[in-house]
């Protein structure tokens, strides 16, 4: 059985009408005045008035762009073992701070006290290097008086992020990423491992190359007379990576998560008092290697046996309690 079809409603015909608004988003501005020749008077186009704000429809959003989240360098994992490991490493390390440390002062009051010829701090090398250090303490003074910290940082950090890769180099490690700016920096290596991380702590990177340059300079007899100027760069740069290692130490660095706080803090300090040391036999032609290695000999032997003596008068305190 068939129906009948509705009858269809008949479309509305578009009039044009001058005062018919157009759209608001995007507004176009059309000529007032458009010529037509199968007209016998021009046709008027008034300009669309602008609509009411809340009659006008919202415009659409465009989604924002996505940005690009900021890699940031990956800590270095460690596991139980490893922070008791690096921990056990680290008081390991102790007495052997306590015996390089005992060896420079003694090595130092040798120097002070020896009546041979001119003090070694009075002699023209010791005076030049220190002339180096004064002037970059008298830069130091100024930046934290005017900028509240040591200044410039992006030399630091950019020396600091060089360090690391050239030893993950030196262990064949291949560097993805280098970043350095004044803010911080890092590195992403496919080899990791203690010196790596602690490398910038225990090498005066801008150091190396004014010793490499000073050492040349004694083949070649006309670059005596220059001696100086490296002697000066050099107590600047070696005070300079003290000072900064000084000032990062506190700073919770992400370098000392891998091998842990005691084993690095251990390792920076011992590794700096004998550079400190080697700079100062040097400098001392009074005192040479041969003293100072006779005096670390004497240093460890007094420790061990001061150690031997503590442990021995601590038993017998304990054995008389037990009694």
């Amino acid at each position: 059985m068939t129906q009948p079809k509705k009858p269809r409603k008949p479309r509305k015909k578009v009039v044009d009408d001058p005062q018919l608004e157009l759209p608001a988003v995007g507004r176009v501005t059309l000529p007032a005045m458009v010529a037509s020749p199968a007209l016998e008077e021009p046709m008027d186009f008034p300009e669309a008035d602008e609509p009411d704000e809340a009659t006008a429809p919202s415009p659409v959003a465009k989604p924002a762009p996505k940005r690009r989240r900021k890699r940031e360098p990956q800590r270095a994992v460690r596991r139980w073992w490893h922070r008791h490991w690096n921990t056990t490493v680290g008081l390991w390390f102790i007495p052997f701070a306590i015996i390089f440390t005992d060896a420079f002062f003694h090595t130092l009051s040798h120097a002070m006290a020896d009546g041979k010829g001119v003090p070694f701090w009075m002699k023209h090398e010791f005076l030049m290097f220190s002339l180096g250090a004064v002037l970059w303490f008298a830069w130091l003074g100024i930046s934290v008086w005017k900028w509240r910290e040591p200044r410039p940082i992006y030399l630091y950090v950019l020396g600091h992020e060089l360090t690391h890769a050239a030893v993950a180099t030196m262990f064949l490690g291949r560097v993805n990423r280098f970043h350095a700016t004044s803010d911080g920096g890092y590195i992403e290596t496919n080899r990791y491992n203690f010196l790596i991380a602690l490398a910038p702590y225990l090498w005066p990177f801008y150091s190396i190359p004014v010793l490499a340059i000073w050492s040349l300079s004694l083949l070649v007899p006309s670059l005596v007379h220059y001696r100086e100027f490296f002697l000066v760069a050099l107590g600047g740069t070696w005070m300079f990576h003290l000072t900064f290692t000084l000032w990062m130490l506190p700073k919770g660095q992400t370098d000392f998560h891998g091998p842990g706080l005691l084993f690095s803090f251990m390792l920076i300090y011992t590794v700096n008092v004998i550079l400190l040391t080697g700079a100062l036999v040097s400098l001392a032609h009074s005192v040479g290697w041969k003293v100072y290695f006779s005096q670390l000999w004497s240093s460890g032997l007094n420790f061990y046996q001061g150690l031997a003596d503590w442990l021995v008068a601590a038993g017998d305190w304990v054995s008389g309690l037990v009694r």
